[in-house]
């Protein structure tokens, strides 16, 4: 228990520099936000070693004619790219969880967040949506930028939503986990 209460103090301490984090949904907000960018950090270097490894060992396989130092190189540009769109991505998904956190907190009746698990889950959730609903805009001006016809769009538009929902269950390995402990460290923060 000394960890997680060393963790609270440093909640407390991070959020009372903060503008109004004296406020729970607005606390929330901020806490999550951090747990996005961290859970996009993890997210990036966990699929950034998955990659480097998977590189490496598909050129150690082909053959004895392999370069170590090539198999290396695309290893480690296979790190970097991962690394690199998980950086793009808090772009997105930090102002993503501070809304989900907002809107949890503010709505959800404390009764129902079960000590901050189920909220965490739940900021986690509208976090998705809230970054869904920032990049289909995108998504529509690239579609009609590339063919302006309408049944381009419309299906561009539904394969763009399928690919959304693909990302979210890809990266909810990382996501879920950090919300819902943030969300229970968070809740914990405020008795």
């Amino acid at each position: 228990m000394a960890l997680l209460d060393r963790f609270d103090r440093w909640l407390t301490q991070y959020l009372d520099s903060l503008p109004k984090s004296d406020r729970p949904d607005i606390g929330a907000g901020y806490t999550m936000a951090a747990a996005a960018a961290v859970a996009a950090i993890i997210f990036g270097i966990g699929q950034g070693i998955l990659s480097g490894v998977g590189a490496g060992a598909l050129f150690f396989s082909v053959g004895t004619d392999t370069n170590p130092l090539v198999a290396g190189g695309v290893a480690v540009m296979a790190v970097i790219s991962w690394l690199m769109a998980s950086g793009v991505s808090l772009v997105v998904v930090v102002p993503s969880g501070f809304v989900g956190g907002l809107t949890v907190w503010r709505f959800v009746p404390e009764s129902l967040r079960f000590g901050g698990f189920i909220g965490g889950l739940l900021s986690t959730l509208v976090g998705y949506v809230v970054s869904c609903a920032m990049l289909l805009p995108l998504g529509v001006v690239f579609s009609i930028a590339v063919d302006p016809s309408m049944a381009t769009a419309t299906d561009s538009m539904v394969t763009f939503v399928l690919l959304l929902g693909f990302i979210a269950v890809y990266t909810s390995w990382a996501t879920v986990p950090v919300g819902v402990l943030t969300g229970y460290l968070f809740e914990r923060s405020l008795d």
